[in-house]
């Protein structure tokens, strides 16, 4: 149970991966990067968890900035593998149309 109430926001001197997508998902509800640290601090104390370092506001937008690079390569892999692709520049769609 005791190890339950600490959470380590890194793992040797690097922010684990939950972190990351935690901040991640905090900045793409809306949460200003000053606001990221407070916020993970206090939902972690209402709920009994203790948590062990802090995030900056560089380390934020350097986790934001490698979220971002890393969606790019993946939808760049996505593309490369799909066997066809429909492109719209107006926002519809293009029913019954193969590519």
């Amino acid at each position: 149970m005791k190890k339950t109430s600490v959470h380590h926001l890194t793992n040797k001197g690097v922010f684990t991966e939950e972190t990351c997508n935690l901040v991640c998902l905090l900045f793409q509800a809306g949460f200003s990067a000053s606001c990221i640290n407070e916020f993970i601090t206090a939902v972690l104390k209402t709920a009994g968890i203790t948590m062990v370092g802090s995030i900056s506001h560089t380390s934020i937008a350097q986790v934001i900035r490698e979220g971002y690079f890393a969606a790019q390569i993946q939808l760049g892999h996505e593309m490369k593998m799909a066997e066809s692709m429909t492109f719209s520049a107006d926002g519809t769609g293009h029913q019954s149309v193969s590519t």
